[in-house]
């Protein structure tokens, strides 16, 4: 009895480590965050969960950030700053989000980036594999909205086009959790799972986005096949390195710049806005209405959700660069783009081709999409500080196959 007395009393005075923290709040707050983001929603109260939720998540990961992990008293005056550049966007735009996003990328130092990218995969598909079933059998509604005589399905998410990003997001976490195991069965997964969605939920530019995905990821397998290079391999040519490094603001540039430059009058323009399904129109009409300014202010949209919505009062903005620079402010919008880009720098200089081809397909995608920052569906948000350099799939496999083919 005494040896189990003793074996008892040490788990219950063991310490957490930090990566258990980080873990623990992640856990807590994805099931608000992927909730939300179903029709789950409508059978719960939300609010008392958010609140609940987020007083937890941020004790937790102040603990980890101030107790756990080790800084010198610079570094944690710089994270001060950072933390009241958080409070003070939060303050003004009304968002708590903000606050709670800045801990979570500072908390995820030490952390190891392929298992933050696990465990987000393995809750958000479990999330949404049970939205599509209790949507199928009527427990709760799938929401249904049309285009002409299209039916879009959203299977239990609360619109189709948030399912599709669901599906993106899900597709662009496996794809770098299998790494050089990607496999011909996967990518023709892959394209039946986008075939499906596009058929069924009518999303686009999502769609678009996981094709060309499949067809560059394919390319990159059959020119292995052939020549015996590595799958992710970075191009030798400093100009399409630096348009990598360099991805989230240009993308942000050019989505804020057509908005600005659009013309209800050119011909041209209005080609461009159907293309986008009327996403230029929607972001001019955002930009009259609100502008910028440094830290943001509360920005109310109407998304078309369900049959019975009136087309009228539809106001959504589907641009991540756009949205955010509104509703979360400049600032915001600067520090995560200077940000992105120096750890893309970082990560090209490593050769971390998985990493940095990913997340240059998230920053084209987010140009049409509002989920970028949101950890419901993109879990790459927290790439700052984690450790992004341990991918058991990675590295010694491609080393083995490319020494091999050399020595022949």
């Amino acid at each position: 009895m005494n040896k189990f007395n003793s074996i008892a009393v040490k788990c219950t005075y063991r310490k957490l480590t930090g990566s258990e923290l980080f873990f623990l709040a992640m856990i807590i707050y994805l099931f608000r965050a992927e909730l939300v983001t179903t029709n789950f929603a409508a059978l719960i109260d939300t609010e008392i969960l958010r609140a609940v939720s987020n007083v937890i998540v941020i004790i937790l990961l102040l603990i980890k950030i101030v107790l756990v992990d080790r800084y010198t008293p610079k570094k944690l005056l710089q994270i001060a700053c950072i933390l009241i550049l958080g409070a003070v966007t939060t303050i003004v735009s009304g968002y708590d989000f903000v606050f709670i996003l800045y801990l979570f990328v500072l908390g995820a130092k030490n952390v190891s980036f392929y298992k933050i990218v696990h465990v987000h995969f393995i809750y958000a598909l479990a999330f949404v594999l049970a939205a599509f079933v209790a949507s199928q059998i009527g427990f709760i509604e799938n929401t249904i909205s049309y285009r002409g005589s299209v039916a879009r399905q959203s299977f239990g998410i609360i619109y189709c086009t948030d399912f599709a990003a669901h599906v993106f997001y899900l597709m662009v976490s496996y794809i770098y959790l299998r790494g050089n195991k990607l496999s011909y069965i996967n990518l023709s997964f892959f394209a039946i799972i986008t075939f499906w969605v596009y058929t069924n939920s009518y999303a686009r530019l999502d769609c678009a986005c996981m094709a060309a995905l499949i067809v560059f990821l394919l390319f990159k397998k059959i020119t292995f096949g052939l020549k015996r290079k590595p799958i992710y391999a970075l191009p030798k040519h400093p100009w399409i390195e630096k348009i990598m490094a360099w991805s989230m603001p240009i993308c942000a540039v050019f989505s804020i710049g057509i908005t600005y430059l659009f013309s209800s009058n050119s011909m041209k323009w209005l080609w461009v806005n159907t293309l986008l399904n009327n996403r230029l129109t929607q972001g001019a009409k955002a930009i009259a209405e609100y502008d910028f300014n440094l830290f943001g202010q509360i920005v109310e949209v109407q998304g078309q959700v369900g049959v019975n919505t009136n087309i009228s009062e539809y106001f959504f903005i589907d641009s991540s660069f756009l949205l955010y620079g509104l509703r979360y402010g400049l600032v915001f919008l600067f520090i995560f783009c200077i940000g992105s880009t120096l750890v893309m720098m970082r990560e090209i200089k490593k050769q971390n081709a998985i990493f940095c081809t990913l997340f240059f397909v998230i920053a084209v995608n987010s140009i049409f999409s509002h989920h970028l920052t949101e950890l419901a569906y993109n879990p790459f948000l927290l790439f700052f500080f984690a450790k992004v350099d341990e991918h058991p799939n990675m590295g010694i496999q491609k080393q083995k196959r490319w020494v091999r083919f050399r020595v022949r």
